[in-house]
C-alpha cells in the first residue's frame, strides 16, 4: 500500500486536492518594472476537488487500471502519472519535471485520446454517485488581471524607490505575492468551498506545489489559512513532492489535474476538449456555492489582504528593514477599510488598492469601479 493510502487510510471526511492550470505567473515583472501582457495562455484556473474518503480506494483502483493499460501499451516499467501537460498537444515535450523523460512522448494522438476517454469514464462513474465529489472552479482573465494591477500600481517612481530601499529580492517577493493569480484564485476557491471545509471533519487538504510559487512561502500561506480558521475542520495539509507524498502516488491530485486541465482547454475553445466534455456541465459537477456562512470574509478586500500579508512576510524575511518602508498587514488593513468606509464604497461594486509606502505623508489610493 502506498504512502498516499497510509496518509488517507481513514474512511471519514474528504480528501481535497487543489491543482492549477493555465498562466499563474505574477503579472508584474520586478526586473523590468513592467507588466506582462504578451501571454500565450489568457486564462488562469484553479480546480479544487473533494473526494469522499469512502470512495477513494475503489476510485484509485479504477484509475490505476487505466494507467496499467497505458503502461502496457507504451512498454513502461511502472505506472505513468496522469499529468495532462505531458499528454496534451500535437508535439509533446521529451523531458518531464521529476520524471526525466516524458513517458508519453512516443504515444500517438489517437492513443492519448482513447486513454483520456477511459479516464473520463472513471470520472463520470464516481461523479454520478451522490456526494462522492465536491467541485469548486475559480478562473481569471490574466490579461485583465495585469491591466488592473497596472492601474493600481500606477506611476513606478515610488515602486522604484521601494525596490532601492529594501533590495531586489525583498521587492520581488512582495510584488510577486501581490500580483500572483494563483493566490487570488486559491482564496476564491477556498471561499467558494467554505461549506466543505467547515462541515467535513477528518478531511485532508493536498496542494500540488505551484510552479509559480517563487513570490511567496507556501508554508507561510498554509499557516495563514489555518491560523485564520479558513480551512475549517481540515485535519492535515500536505504538499505534493515535499517528502511526504508524491505526485505519482497522489490519485486525488492527478484527477484534479486531469479534469481541471480539460476544463481550462474547454474554456480556451479547444475543439478536442469541447468534444470530450460536451457543451453542458452535468449537474453533479457544477460549481457549488457555500451553503453555510463561510468563516472567511468575501473575496476582493480579503483576498488582497491575504496576498499582502504573504508578500509582506516574504519581504521582511528577505530584508528585516523592509518593515521600515512598508505598512505592516494590520496598518494596511486599517488603511484599506478606512478608505472604503470614508468614501462609502461597496465591496460589490468597487475595488480599492492603497499604496503601501510607509515614508509617504499621504497614502495614495486607487479606486476601480467594477
Amino acid at each position: 500500500m502506498s504512502s498516499y493510502f497510509e496518509i488517507n487510510k481513514s474512511r471519514k471526511g474528504f480528501v481535497i486536492a487543489v491543482d492549477e492550470s493555465g498562466e499563474n505567473a505574477p503579472v508584474f515583472d520586478p526586473k523590468r518594472m513592467d507588466f506582462r501582457y504578451n501571454i500565450d495562455k489568457p486564462v488562469a484556473m484553479l480546480f479544487l476537488l473533494g473526494i469522499r474518503r469512502a470512495e477513494l480506494e475503489p476510485l484509485a483502483h479504477d484509475w490505476d487500471l487505466v494507467r496499467g493499460k497505458i503502461k502496457d501499451e507504451l512498454g513502461l516499467d511502472s505506472l505513468p502519472p496522469i499529468h495532462m501537460r505531458l499528454m496534451w498537444g500535437k508535439k509533446l515535450n521529451e523531458k518531464a519535471p521529476r520524471l526525466g523523460r516524458n513517458p508519453y512522448v512516443d504515444a500517438s494522438q489517437e492513443q492519448i485520446y482513447k486513454w483520456v476517454k477511459l479516464l473520463l469514464e472513471v470520472w463520470h462513474k464516481y461523479g454520478r454517485r451522490r456526494g462522492a465529489f465536491k467541485v469548486e472552479v475559480a478562473s481569471i482573465d490574466v490579461k485583465g488581471h495585469g491591466k488592473n494591477w497596472a492601474y493600481f500600481m500606477g506611476d513606478m517612481s515610488d515602486w522604484e524607490t521601494l525596490k532601492q530601499r529594501i533590495g531586489r529580492k525583498a521587492f520581488s517577493g512582495f510584488t510577486n505575492a501581490l500580483t500572483n493569480p494563483y493566490l487570488h484564485l486559491l482564496y476564491d476557491a477556498i471561499y467558494g468551498a467554505a461549506s466543505l471545509f467547515r462541515t467535513s471533519k477528518h478531511s485532508t487538504l493536498i496542494l500540488d506545489e505551484s510552479s509559480h510559487a517563487s513570490g511567496f512561502d507556501t508554508t507561510a500561506m498554509i499557516q495563514y489559512l489555518l491560523q485564520n480558521g479558513y480551512l475549517g475542520s481540515i485535519d492535515n495539509v500536505y504538499m505534493v513532492n515535499n517528502g511526504e507524498i508524491t505526485y505519482e502516488d497522489c490519485i486525488a491530485v492527478q484527477i484534479a489535474d486531469f479534469y481541471g486541465y480539460l476544463k481550462l482547454k474547454k474554456e480556451l475553445h479547444d475543439p478536442v476538449a469541447q468534444e470530450l466534455l460536451g457543451h453542458e456541465t452535468p449537474q453533479a459537477y457544477m460549481k457549488r456555492k457555500a451553503s453555510i456562512g463561510p468563516p472567511m470574509p468575501p473575496p476582493r478586500d480579503a483576498s488582497l489582504l491575504f496576498r499582502y500579508e504573504l508578500g509582506y512576510r516574504r519581504a521582511v524575511a528577505n530584508n528585516p528593514n523592509a518593515k521600515d518602508y512598508l505598512l505592516n498587514p494590520r496598518e494596511y488593513a486599517e488603511a484599506l477599510m478606512s478608505v472604503r468606509e470614508a468614501n462609502k464604497l461597496p465591496i460589490a461594486t468597487h475595488s480599492i488598492f492603497v499604496h503601501p509606502f510607509k515614508w509617504k505623508k499621504r497614502l495614495e489610493v486607487r479606486i476601480m469601479h467594477i
